[in-house]
This record gives C-alpha cells, structure tokens and sequence, in this order.
C-alpha cells in the first residue's frame, strides 16, 4: 500500500464464495483498513468474467490470484514499473513458479531440484511443522522406482535425493515441455516438485535462479495468476468472456493489431522506443501459484492438496511474515 511505502492505492477483494469461515476472515480483513473493499459476485463454475466491472480507465490494476502462496517483495513494484515505462505492452506478468510454460523453463535454469515422495507412509502423515528442505531427511527407495506408478496417501511429503543418487532426469519435472497445457498444468507431481525445489532456494538464499530479464509470450497463451494491467484495456475488452484469459493474453492482441502496429513503428521509427512485443513476463518480478484445478485430488485419486505443501507454506509465513 502507499500509505506503507509501496504502490497500490487501494485492494479489491473480488468474493465468488459462499464458505461462510472464509467471508468471517474476510470481514475482518476489511475492517482494518479503509482501502480495502469488496464486491462480491455470483456463485458457482469457472466464469470470473464479471470481476473486470470494477476497472476504470487510467488506472493500472495488479491481479493476483486468491491461490499466490508467495510474492517477493519488489515484485508489485517490477511489474508495475515495467508496464508503465511500456505502456504498449498489454500485459505484463509475474513470474511465476508452477506456471504451466514457466514449469520447463524454470528447469532449463537450473531451479529444480531432483525430489521423489516419500514411501515410508508412517513418516510422512506426521504434521509438517517445518519449511526448510535441510531438515527433510534423503529419499530412500529401490532403483528402479517409476514415480508415475506412485499411489499418494491423504498426507505425506516430498523429500531430495541424496548427492550422487540421482538427478531430475528420475523426476517428473523432466517431463515438461515447453508449451500451452502440458504436465506443468495437469500433472500435480510436477507441480510438488516446483514447490519443493523453491522452498529449497529460498532456504538456501538462491532465488537468483529463477531470474531473467523478460520473456516474450508472442500470442501463446499465459496464466493470469498474476499480472499488471491498464484500466483502459480492459475497458476496450468489455464485455468479458467468460475466458477471460484467451481474451486478454490471445485474441485482444491479434484483434487490435497492436503487435503489427509495435513491428511498423520499428521500421518507421526510433527502434529505441518501441517494442514489437505486447503480451510479457517481468523475470525479476517472482511470485508462487499453488498449482492448477486439475493438480487438485480428483475422483479418489492424489493431487498436489496431498501433500504438505500449504503447511510448510504456512510454516514459513508464521517464522517470517506473521510475526507480531
């Protein structure tokens, strides 16, 4: 908040629950402080496309998602910074871990670390009270173990693999690929591992490497999770789908032209100026996503809501955020 020494003016809380300990939380969220306000829509199905009522021209608005677990402190201001010294750009998004794209390149980087579940059941369903990975005992387990075959209890933990007894190439994360979909969206082990291996860097003072400048989504889809945007385009997109996503990464872009537009301008003009790109991800900008609806536990099977991964969250918020 400005009031605080950063850059938002006010909070929005956009409510699609009926969880009556959730709208408690809320009330009291909102009694502490006069910018923070609330507007509540229908129930019920994925249709989020009524929250974007709320946006004015000649604003900038930064949307987070009610499931960001983590955000770095000078990630709001890299977002924001950058789109507004880019007001060409249409969006411009966090970077994020457990992103479905964001799953291969934050491989590619060298932010994964090789993690394996836990098998001995007995050792994982005892409550997590910790976050940090140096007090995660090594993975045991035979040689030949296929992760894919694995049946997760309710609760159990993710734990590294010992030096010299494996790498990522034996984990799921070596699957992903670079593209829209993929098992960095539907594959909940996938996302375990991202989550595992982030809270092993910000442990070890690392986060360094998920860091690039900027990377180009060139009309391929992107997660909103998290995102700087003017008021004014979303105004221009009005009504909203009910993908709201397509619309605002995808179609709007292709529909205004703007990216040709950004091309001519280069051609015709000072290249220094302009960009032919609209659609970006700030690298410096980091942040946490829990995971997709299709990594949650489903028809009797595990999902990453199997895992203690919101307690060791919950661990490192209670050692280093929440503390009064």
């Amino acid at each position: 908040m400005v009031e605080n020494g950063g850059l938002l003016d006010e909070i929005i809380f956009i409510v699609k629950t009926n969880v009556q300990e959730d709208l408690a939380y809320l009330d009291e969220i909102l009694a502490s402080n006069e910018k923070y306000s609330a507007r509540y829509q229908e129930q019920g199905g994925f249709d989020y496309s009524q929250m974007w009522n709320v946006c004015e021209k000649g604003n900038v608005y930064v949307k987070i998602d009610d499931d960001v677990l983590f955000i770095e402190d000078s990630t709001i201001r890299s977002i924001v910074r950058r789109k507004v010294e880019h007001p060409e750009y249409i969006i411009v998004s966090a970077n994020l871990v457990v992103q479905f794209a964001f799953a291969w390149i934050h491989y590619h980087l060298g932010a994964i670390h090789p993690y394996l579940p836990e098998l001995d059941p007995y050792e994982s369903t005892k409550p997590t009270s910790s976050w940090r990975k140096s007090e995660l005992p090594f993975w045991v387990g035979p040689e030949d173990y296929n992760v894919t075959n694995y049946t997760a209890p309710a609760y159990h933990r993710w734990l590294p693999l010992a030096p010299g007894t494996g790498s990522t190439d034996s984990t799921p994360i070596a699957q992903t690929k670079y593209m829209v979909g993929g098992s960095g969206w539907d594959d909940w082990q996938v996302g375990a591992q991202q989550h595992y291996s982030f809270l092993e860097n910000l442990e070890k003072g690392e986060l360094w490497r998920y860091v690039f400048d900027m990377w180009d989504v060139q009309y391929d889809r992107l997660s909103i999770n998290f995102m700087a945007i003017m008021g004014d385009d979303i105004v221009a997109m009005s009504p909203m789908p009910k993908d709201d996503e397509e619309l605002i990464t995808q179609k709007y872009s292709k529909k205004t032209g703007r990216r040709e537009l950004l091309l001519l301008a280069l051609v015709v003009f000072d290249a220094n100026l302009f960009s032919a790109i609209d659609v970006v991800v700030d690298g410096h900008g980091l942040a946490v996503h829990n995971g997709y609806w299709v990594m949650a536990s489903q028809d009797g099977k595990p999902g990453i809501d199997s895992t203690d991964i919101l307690d060791r969250y919950r661990a490192y918020a209670e050692e280093n955020v929440c503390v009064r």
